[in-house]
């Protein structure tokens, strides 16, 4: 009897362990399968009569060949590269909206740079405005669809964010299940095919997710996800997507208030994207767009073109009240406290300059339409509904904010009957306030000794005109910096005089480009950017001198400086845009040596796994045949065992 158990069960254990090499052939090619070792022994030996029998072979151990560091490390490099991988596929997006080469903004700067650089040499010419037009319109255009599809690239992101969730929710939910399933198992009963698909959507999520475990507690089921947020055990936990108004999401346990903080997986890098990446460029870019606006308005806004100054404006920036303070009203562009020169030419061709100030801290739009209307021949009102500022001059008069000399300064307090007149363009650096006080009384041309002394705003005499008898009335005396006075013939008294504004910069707060007073561009932002349609429709109103001559290029001087000046320790427009461009090269650069080393390490720790874990094709085939030469014996054994129990019945029947 020992001798038929004996083949009994070595062909069982034959059988199960053919079983076992054809599991493993047919999932030779199976994705995160670990092969499986029936490890044999002989069974304990029987003694009778002081003689031992042997009495077979039996299963010492059947095991899933896995590695458990290797499976962690694996796991580790996948969340890595996934990173990775999800973060290299939003650069590259980015880098095609704003690399350099045909097309790019860099290039259509330059090209408007340049048309205005050209239209200095012949400012009145038709064509060569409309080009200065042409290219803005180019850039701009161009400004507003990187911006679009900025946005469309975060919705994107936003998008893939919610079907990571929700993918990641399911994968919880079944990993879940897995646990709860191994444990009520006893370890030695735990399917290997359990464990595989254990490990398979370990990394499934941590391609997602990053996940942390340790294999040596709770039946190997130590496992955490997102940083060590979600504790992953036997009733699944969700995730939620929470999106705040400015469009940056955070992710939740569930309902709670729990926040997940992944460190790795695609969605450690669809997070910061969205809520850093794409958004940092976007608000870069708004920024260039906002910094080109604010410098090349307030430098378009302060000059004429050859049909001269304006009978109305209306702004083209709106504020949300025109009652509260500037600072509150909602205005995109920047504006400082300052002072506003109006320059407002009467029926007669004479003209005189005004200053305002004003405190956007303080000051509403209404009060800066209050402030205007008390110019002498400018009326200034607000439109509420619109949120918009319109200054209309009287018929005839004329306005702009160019800061031009008084041509007949303020009179009020000069008692003589000679008149003085100013001339000429000012040519300072800063804005002065002279006044001119006459010493001695009499007759210009006449009286000898008598003077016109000149004084800065500090008090300082800057120039000394003799009225005597060496003096021609009428005759223009320069008194600096482009500026000269002349006196008409009559008399003068003495301690009387005048003052008048001299102007460098007649708005030194930015005021006039935040409300888009004769803009060059309309907008708030990247979003919006666009050429004025007062220009686009009238090229003469491209504001390129300050006195209204067709010939005159001196404003266009200023729109070519405004865009190479950087602004409150900003750089320049084309500086930034160069920096955008090489961050977002950059970027991809040194992301695709990194994503390519990590993808070189997970296939190295793939193919370590296979190599340790995987089946060998070759190795199965030698075992099947070993296997199935002792299935065949064993099954020999039982047959001359059977045959030999046939011939003693027949001897003793």
């Amino acid at each position: 009897m020992f001798q038929y158990s004996i083949g009994i069960t070595a062909l069982n254990i034959s059988q199960f362990a053919i079983d076992t090499v054809s599991h493993n052939i047919a999932n030779a090619n199976t994705p995160g399968y670990h092969r499986r070792q029936a490890l044999l022994q002989a069974l304990p030996e029987y003694r009778i009569n002081g003689r031992f029998f042997g009495a077979g072979v039996g299963l010492a151990q059947f095991r899933q060949v896995r590695d458990g560091v290797l499976e962690n490390s694996l796991t580790g490099v996948t969340a890595d590269s996934a990173t990775l991988e999800q973060q290299l596929h939003s650069d590259r997006r980015i880098e095609s909206l704003l690399g350099r080469g045909p097309g790019s903004l860099e290039e259509l700067l330059t090209q408007f740079q340049s048309s205005v650089t050209q239209l200095s040499t012949h400012p009145a010419e038709q064509t060569q405005r409309r080009l200065v037009l042409e290219s803005a319109d180019r850039l701009t255009g161009q400004v507003r669809q990187t911006a679009g599809r900025l946005s469309e690239l975060r919705g994107d992101v936003r998008q893939q964010i919610q079907s990571e969730v929700a993918s990641l929710n399911a994968k919880l939910a079944e990993l879940a299940s897995i646990h709860g399933r191994i444990q009520t198992t006893y370890r030695a009963h735990i399917s290997g095919d359990i464990i595989d698909r254990r490990d398979q959507l370990i990394n499934e999520i941590a391609g997602i997710m990053d996940v942390d475990r340790n294999e040596v507690v709770n039946n190997g089921l130590g496992i955490a996800v997102g940083g060590g947020t979600i504790s992953v055990g036997v009733l699944p936990q969700t995730v939620t997507v929470h999106t705040a108004d400015d469009g940056t999401i955070s992710l939740k346990v569930g309902q709670t208030s729990a926040l997940v903080t992944p460190r790795g997986g695609r969605m450690a890098a669809l997070l910061a994207a969205n809520n850093g990446t794409i958004a940092g460029f976007e608000d870069r870019l708004d920024g260039i767009a906002r910094n080109l606006m604010g410098v090349f308005d307030q430098a378009h806004a302060r000059g004429i073109g050859p049909n001269g100054p304006f009978s109305r404006l209306i702004s083209t920036r709106t504020v949300e009240s025109t009652t509260t303070p500037l600072s509150s009203a909602g205005l995109a562009l920047p504006v400082s406290a300052g002072r506003l020169y109006l320059t407002v030419t009467d029926s007669a061709g004479e003209r005189r300059t005004t200053g305002i100030d004003y405190d956007p801290a303080s000051d509403s739009l209404a009060d800066i339409a209050t402030r205007i209307s008390g110019i002498n021949g400018v009326h200034a009102t607000v439109n509420a509904p619109s949120g918009t500022l319109n200054i209309q001059a009287k018929a005839g008069w004329r306005f702009d904010f160019t800061g031009r000399t008084d041509t007949r300064p303020d009179l009020a307090t000069f008692t003589g009957t000679s008149t003085p007149r100013l001339s000429g363009n000012w040519t300072g650096t800063a804005n002065e306030q002279y006044r001119i006080e006459i010493a001695g009384t009499g007759e210009v041309g006449v009286t000898e000794g008598l003077l016109a002394n000149v004084f800065n705003e500090a008090g300082e005499l800057v120039a000394e005109i003799s009225l005597g008898s060496k003096y021609e009335p009428g005759q223009p005396v320069l008194i600096g910096n482009g500026v000269s006075v002349a006196f008409g013939a009559g008399t003068v008294n003495h301690d009387e005089g005048f003052t008048t504004e001299m102007v460098a910069n007649s708005d030194t707060g930015g005021i006039l480009s935040a409300l888009g007073l004769n803009s060059f561009f309309t907008g708030s932002g990247s979003a919006d950017i666009a050429v004025s349609d007062r220009l686009t429709g009238q090229p003469d109103l491209l504001a390129t001198g300050v006195s209204g001559d067709a010939g005159d290029a001196t404003n266009l001087l200023r729109l070519m400086e405004a865009m190479t000046r950087p602004v409150e320790g900003q750089l320049d427009v084309a500086a930034a845009l160069t920096g955008l461009s090489v961050e977002a090269g950059s970027r991809v650069e040194t992301g695709s040596i990194l994503a390519d080393q990590l993808i070189a390490l997970k296939t190295r720790y793939e193919n370590d796994r296979d190599s340790h874990s995987g089946v060998d094709l070759n190795e199965e085939l030698i075992n099947m045949s070993r296997y199935q030469k002792a299935f065949e014996a064993s099954l020999r054994v039982i047959q001359a065992i059977d045959a030999m129990f046939d011939e003693a019945n027949r001897l003793l029947g």
